[in-house]
């Protein structure tokens, strides 16, 4: 076991970049300010969620408390995060287990096979608990403070959250195992990785889609009524689930010795598991792994008349473009994170039609019946078509996609300036591919004049370009090349979150003063003026500081 902690440490060193943060921050005091600031946007950007999510949780215990089940709250919380991480964590563990690049060098070591996948656990365990807080937290602290719980409540609670994703990424890490064991889907990994990802998004609408049935009408008794009757969402987990049951048990328990046994029999049930995750790993792991780093050859070979047309008409602005469009489209991690949310904003509206029908948009539809202009409803439509270019994380991880294959780009004989006009081309593809589809679903579901789709259109392209040079400059300011698995370059690269946060308040802000413009024409030619102007302004201190930045990254 000790082999297992110490390459655990090792491996969540490296995942975590905590080695490498000490060595900026010794170097450089002023790296501690960027470490601070970003968690500080992340917390930010999901306050509102967060702080609905609590405020229903408070409703729900003030409903509850009539019939004296006010903890219904604690296990709703636990069976969500549970369930999350059982679904959504098989495609991580896959990915952590077999796809990252460590894995070759580590099979290789005198290693054993449980104690490889033992420590891979660990780190996947850890990042988990990012996933788990969210919603774990806000039941814990709800019911907390409304029963007035003694320490003991809390000191329960902080260990019930150290073991409760556990269990749960045990069982779906042994799936794993089983599966790549059984399949040959590591040869097929860039399909599998893709079709795990529209699972996930669709499973993710299916549950939206079946809130939203409960919630239309706004009913905070319905929605609790719906989770936590009989035959609701917590008693059918429970039920299938029973440890995520006791935890609760154990937490509301916790003034006499029946919440002591609970939590030691989920703590003994989550070690119980943990034994059976290892054995299963030291007979099947490395079976499962052998063939999950090839890859299917496809493709066509070139003529050699063909390869030379290509590579002579193709100029360097236009080679760095096929160059980006070809690893977001060869790296499904990539494409499922930069391409898929383009059709996530028009996915969203079609739900919203086919759950609620007109009435979930009835706002939007009453904008524009009762426009006498339509400035309004067309700048409501240039948000909507802005917030999917927003949404997407292609330019905000432009740089940090090249991981430690950067120095490549600065020895090639392609300029920073024609290697960021290529970066910004292939984003802006991506943009307006985003903002089409997302007019057009809108435009059919609310039934927008065409000269306002029209103008919507040019405003959210405009727009894009300036969103597109702002995340650049993000990435560029704060690349993340260090990573061994390209979920980690997307997923774990927090420059995605602060190029959201700042296109969101700058777009939502110069939306809204535009909109205090009382003169129609007046209002279009100074938003599409400065726009362009800004637009401008912002490629030229890109250039400049890629000519500068260029040369500083250690790639």
């Amino acid at each position: 076991m000790k082999k297992l902690f110490l390459l655990f440490k090792i491996l969540f060193n490296t995942t975590f970049g905590i080695s490498s943060l000490r060595y900026k921050i010794s170097k450089n005091k002023s790296e501690i300010l960027k470490i601070a600031v970003i968690p500080v946007i992340l917390i930010l950007s999901l306050s509102p969620l967060i702080a609905g999510y609590t405020y229903f949780m408070a409703s729900s215990y003030e409903i509850l408390s009539i019939s004296g089940n006010q903890g219904a709250i604690i296990t709703l919380g636990i069976t969500a995060a549970s369930t999350i991480i059982l679904f959504f964590g098989f495609f991580f563990v896959i990915g952590t287990f077999y796809f990252s690049n460590d894995t070759e060098y580590l099979i290789a070591l005198p290693l054993k096979p449980y104690q490889i996948i033992g420590a891979k656990f660990g780190t996947v365990l850890a990042s988990e608990y990012l996933t788990e807080l969210p919603f774990v937290l806000p039941p814990i602290i709800v019911y907390g403070i409304k029963s007035q719980a003694n320490i003991l409540y809390w000191m329960y609670s902080f260990i019930g959250i150290l073991i409760i994703p556990i269990i749960p990424l045990c069982i779906t890490s042994i799936a794993a195992l089983i599966v790549m064991k059984a399949t040959n889907i590591g040869k097929k990994r860039d399909l599998f990785r893709i079709l795990g990802g529209i699972a996930s998004f669709i499973i993710i609408m299916a549950i939206q889609a079946y809130i939203q049935r409960a919630s239309a009408s706004g009913d905070i008794e319905k929605i609790t009524s719906m989770l936590f009757s009989e035959k609701g969402f917590v008693n059918f987990v429970s039920r299938g689930f029973p440890p995520a049951a006791w935890i609760s048990f154990g937490l509301i328990e916790h003034g006499n010795i029946k919440g002591l046994i609970y939590i030691l029999l989920f703590a003994l049930c989550s070690i119980l598991f943990l034994i059976i995750f290892l054995f299963s790993g030291q007979k099947l792991y490395l079976g499962g792994y052998i063939g999950s780093s090839e890859v299917l050859r496809g493709g066509k070979k070139l003529q050699e008349e063909e390869l030379y047309r290509k590579i002579t008409h193709m100029g360097r602005v236009g080679a760095i473009f096929s160059r980006e469009l070809k690893i977001l489209n060869r790296v499904p991690v990539f494409f499922m994170n930069c391409v898929f949310p383009i059709v996530m904003v028009p996915g969203i509206f079609v739900m919203i039609y086919f759950t609620g029908g007109n009435e979930a948009l009835m706002g939007l539809n009453s904008l524009v019946s009762n426009s006498s202009n339509m400035f309004i409803p067309t700048l409501v439509l240039s948000g909507i078509g802005l917030f999917t270019v927003i949404s997407n994380m292609t330019a905000a991880t432009s740089i940090s996609r090249e991981g430690n294959l950067f120095f490549v780009s600065k020895y090639i004989p392609v300029t920073p300036k024609e290697q960021i006009s290529g970066k910004i081309l292939h984003s802006l593809l991506i943009a307006v591919i985003g903002i089409t589809t997302s007019l057009i679903t809108v435009t059919y579901i609310v039934k927008f004049p065409l000269i306002n789709v029209l103008l919507a259109f040019l405003i959210s392209v405009l727009g894009a370009v300036i969103v597109t040079e702002l995340s650049l400059f993000i990435d560029l300011f704060r690349p993340y090349l260090n990573w061994d698995n390209p979920q980690k370059a997307v997923k774990q690269n927090l420059n995605g979150v602060a190029s959201m946060f700042l296109n969101m308040i700058w777009v939502a802000g110069t939306l809204f003063i535009i909109s205090t413009v009382n003169n129609i024409i007046l209002g279009y030619v100074i938003l599409i003026a400065s726009f362009t102007l800004l637009s401008v302004g912002v490629y030229k201190l890109l250039i400049a500081y890629a000519k500068k930045r260029y040369s500083e990254i250690e790639g």
